[in-house]
Parts: C-alpha cells; sequence; structure tokens
C-alpha cells in the first residue's frame, strides 16, 4: 500500500509539473517571437530615416526622389528570414518628408496558439531646415564653357546651368517663393563682372543701361584704381575687405564704365584685326585693346560684325560683358530664369543674353578678356556685404548674425589669365599686371571673405589642364589656408554635376524630427 500511495504522488507531481511548466515554456517562447518584432521594427525605423534622408537630399521630380528612397529602404533593409516588406507609402512634396512601412515577421512559439506572423510599422518624417543661408554662386562664363568635355554631346555651359540649377532647386526645397530662411545670389563672371541694375549708381554721371542697342552700354564695369591696392604684388585682404566695402561715390571713387575702345581698319584691304589696335596708317600698335570699327577714322560700328552674343564673335563696346548678376534673392524663379534652365532643369543653350535675345536663356560663354577669378571673387564679397551696393536692391544680413550663415560657391575651368591686347575689368592693359597678381588678388579676397566668417566651396571643372593656386587655397574657412574637404576637381561633366549636388546636400541642413 505505501509503494502504490507514492506512486499515487509521484503522478501527480508529474501532472502539476507540466501544467506550471508548459505555459512557462510558452512565455518564453511569445517573449522571443516578440524581441525579434521588435528588433525588424528597429531595423525598419533606421532604414525609413536613411530613406527619407536620402529622398530629401535628392533634387528632381517626386517619382525619381521615390526612387531614391526605395533604393537606400531596400540596401538598408534588405529583409531574409521570413521577414516581409509590405509596400512603403511616400510624401515627398514639401516638408516634412515623410516615409512609412510595415514588415510581417513570422512566429516560431506563438504558431502555437495560431499566430503566424507579427505585424510591425515605423514612420520616419525628414524636415529640410534651412536656418539662415546666404549663397553667392560665382561662376566662371569665360568662351572655353562653350565646348564639351572629352566625350560629352553638350556644352559644358550647358552642364554648368544643369548643376547649378539642380543645385538651388535642392536649396530652395518646396519654399521657392518668399523663403524666409535662404537668400542666393548669382555672380556670372569673365575678365569683367556685369553689376545688373545697379551699375549706373557706381559709375560717374549715372549714365543710362540700354540692352535694346548694340551701342549701348549693358553695364559692365572697371575697378576704381585703389581696389586691391594698386596692383600689388602683395595685397592685404583686410586692405581689399575695406575697398569692397566702400560705396562707389564721390568721395571714396567710382567705377569705371566699361567699354571697348574702337579699332580702325585698313581703307585698303578691308582687313579687320578684330582683337589686335591699328592706328590710322594701318600699323599694329603692340599693346592696347580695341574693336571693330568700319574703314576710316569716324566712330561708326561695322554692320558687318554687330553683335553675336554667347559665341565667338562678339564684338562692340560690350565685348566680353557678361551677363547680369542677380543680386541675394528668397524667390527661386529668378534665378532658374538667370541660369538658363526649364522649370524641369534643362538647360536652354539657344540664343544668348543681349539685344538679341528677350534674356530667356540665362548663361553664356563669353570668349575674349580672359578669366579675372579675383574680379568675380570681388562681386561675390559685394553681393554678400551688408555694406556693400546691393544692400539698396536685395536684404543682406550683417557678416555676423546669429542662426545665418554666408556661403561662397566658386567654380572655374581654368587658370586665371589675360591678353595684352584685350579688355578686362581693370580696363586697359597695364605692364605691371601678371597673372600671379591676379592669383594673389583672389586669394586675398578669399582671405577677406573667410575673416568675415564666409565659408567658401570651390570647384575645378577641366579634366586637360592643372588648377591654378586660387582654386584651392580659396576653398574652405581659415584666413592663409585652403582645405580640401572644401574643394572638388571635377574631370567631367558627370563629376561637375556631382560636386554640386554634394554641394548641395551640404547646405542643405536635414534633421530627423520624429
Amino acid at each position: 500500500m505505501f509503494i502504490r500511495s507514492l506512486r499515487g504522488e509521484r503522478g501527480s507531481v508529474a501532472v502539476m509539473f507540466a501544467a506550471v511548466a508548459v505555459p512557462a515554456i510558452l512565455a518564453i517562447g511569445v517573449s522571443t517571437d516578440l524581441m525579434r518584432a521588435y528588433g525588424v521594427k528597429s531595423q525598419l525605423g533606421a532604414a525609413l530615416d536613411a530613406a527619407a534622408l536620402a529622398a530629401g537630399a535628392s533634387s528632381g521630380t517626386t517619382a525619381q526622389q521615390q526612387a531614391v528612397a526605395a533604393a537606400y529602404l531596400a540596401a538598408n533593409f534588405p529583409g531574409g528570414n521570413g521577414v516581409v516588406l509590405g509596400t512603403p507609402t511616400y510624401s515627398l512634396s514639401g516638408s516634412p518628408i515623410t516615409v512609412t512601412a510595415t514588415a510581417k515577421v513570422p512566429t516560431t512559439f506563438m504558431q502555437v496558439v495560431g499566430i503566424n506572423s507579427l505585424t510591425v510599422g515605423a514612420t520616419t518624417q525628414v524636415m529640410r531646415t534651412l536656418e539662415g543661408l546666404e549663397v553667392a554662386l560665382v561662376l566662371d562664363n569665360t568662351g572655353s564653357m562653350m565646348y564639351p568635355n572629352t566625350g560629352a554631346s553638350s556644352s559644358n555651359m550647358a552642364a554648368l546651368k544643369q548643376a547649378a540649377g539642380s543645385l538651388v532647386t535642392t536649396l530652395y526645397g518646396a519654399t521657392t517663393t518668399n523663403n524666409p530662411f535662404l537668400r542666393v545670389a548669382l555672380v556670372p563672371y569673365v575678365a569683367a563682372v556685369n553689376p545688373g541694375s545697379i551699375a549706373p549708381s557706381m559709375v560717374s554721371g549715372s549714365p543710362t543701361l540700354d540692352t535694346s542697342d548694340a551701342k549701348g552700354w549693358l553695364g559692365c564695369v572697371t575697378e576704381r584704381s585703389s581696389t586691391f591696392q594698386n596692383f600689388s604684388s602683395s595685397p592685404s585682404y583686410t586692405a581689399v575687405a575695406a575697398d569692397l566695402d566702400k560705396p562707389a561715390n564721390a568721395t571714396n571713387g567710382y567705377l569705371g564704365q566699361y567699354s571697348w575702345p574702337a579699332e580702325l581698319v585698313q581703307s585698303n584691304s578691308k582687313k579687320s584685326y578684330y582683337n589686335e589696335c591699328v592706328n590710322a596708317g594701318g600699323s599694329l600698335v603692340s599693346q592696347g585693346v580695341c574693336n571693330v570699327y568700319t574703314t576710316g577714322t569716324t566712330s561708326t560700328y561695322t554692320t558687318l560684325a554687330n553683335y553675336a552674343w554667347g559665341s565667338n564673335s562678339i564684338y562692340g563696346p560690350n565685348r566680353s560683358c557678361p551677363t547680369p548678376v542677380v543680386p541675394l534673392t528668397n524667390n527661386l524663379a529668378p534665378l532658374i530664369s538667370a541660369i538658363g534652365v526649364t522649370s524641369s532643369n534643362v538647360a536652354i543653350t539657344t540664343g544668348g543674353w543681349g539685344p538679341t535675345s528677350s534674356g530667356g536663356s540665362g548663361m553664356s560663354a563669353w570668349n575674349n578678356g580672359g578669366t579675372m577669378g579675383s574680379i568675380g571673387m570681388a562681386w561675390g564679397y559685394r553681393v554678400l556685404s551688408p555694406n556693400g551696393p546691393y544692400t539698396k536692391v536685395s536684404t543682406v544680413n550683417p557678416w555676423t548674425t546669429p542662426q545665418w550663415k554666408k556661403v561662397v560657391v566658386l567654380m572655374t575651368d581654368g587658370v586665371n589669365d589675360f591678353f595684352d591686347d584685350q579688355y578686362t575689368g581693370f580696363g586697359p592693359y597695364q605692364s605691371a599686371f601678371t597673372t600671379t597678381l591676379v592669383d594673389k588678388q583672389e586669394e586675398a579676397v578669399c582671405d577677406a571673405l573667410k575673416a568675415q566668417g564666409v565659408t567658401i566651396y570651390t570647384v575645378f571643372f577641366n579634366s586637360n589642364s592643372t588648377p591654378g593656386p586660387a582654386i584651392s587655397y580659396c576653398a574652405g574657412t581659415q584666413v592663409g589656408v585652403g582645405n580640401a574637404a572644401y574643394y572638388f576637381n571635377a574631370q567631367n561633366q558627370t563629376d561637375l554635376a556631382n560636386a554640386f549636388n554634394t554641394i548641395g546636400d551640404i547646405l542643405t541642413n536635414l534633421r530627423i524630427s520624429q
């Protein structure tokens, strides 16, 4: 009887243990399934963060941005082990950018109670915050931009237009009108700069701009003699800043009215030397600048070579006078028009700015005169200067303003140069002028900007020549030295587009808001 009783008690204990153990094991299994689902949810959230950031940093149509987001989501959430990603939803027009997705996670232990999978979800929002950004795009419009890189089907100018158009579109995002936190200026330069509508106020006598007549004045100016310390071999950036911050008037000195002198043509042979000067007797003058007039000694413009804007054949007093500066603006539309791209960022390559066009084609390549990066950067300084000439026509913050930053993006496709028989923003050729001096002047302007707290990004766009010293020196934030992290060497049109897109992504401060 004793043995039977003990066996009966053992059976009761086994039944009791099973009754307790099965729920405990099931609970552990459920916890394991839930922990796995939580891990998948975390991975999905991180993948959505990457996808939303990538979409917000990209430009193009909504469909193109969605394709970018989908690619990043797939790369960061590959699935596997039975995990199935649901169809994501995207809200990419405007701000914030929202990406939402769910995923089914197969269970192991919970299948015992008929639960074969768990669905987890995540949502990410990314806001594009442009808090206080003033940007000056200082872009080389010299004649060499007329030609394509090796293997390219379109001109380098067309590639520059698209790169610049993509950059400004990225910066403005959904707020394309009256953007409260963004202002962008455009400074095309060749050997001179065209200040635009403010030009008459900066020269003596305030002449009238005339863009409808080939003989009129389009607005380009020559620098006053004090600028860059009369071509000092070691220009001081503090003196450069002081000069560029001074208004152009009778007290501080006016700027000059840019106008190529005329060239007389031999009446007996009808020769036109175009870039050379000849006296009335027909002998060449070794130095000086000139342009094509008709035969004789009168100042009548030739009818054979009047104007051909944005091409190799530009004659008249405005020769090598590029498209006008666009002062800082918080609206995207005037920049798109001045750059010369369509609303879908396709470069407009026909025509040019001037009397033969209504101005719809934007920037053009301009031959002759050379490349004067020092003058281009001087006007980059002026458009950002709270003491400069553009405060009359646009809002310009003080150099150091809380929550605001000033930036210059400088692009050139060659080295600084000029010719002893041509005209520049310093007027006629001067024997003391050298390309080394132009480089030093440009470096001084860059140091003046850096000393004011301005960040400079530079892009060299050429596969066939070595960049000059100024383009890498100017990059960065520190006076006296360049920073390679702010310098881009674009070997082809794809590199150029990537450089501008990278700069746009850097300047577009993206943050996760949820």
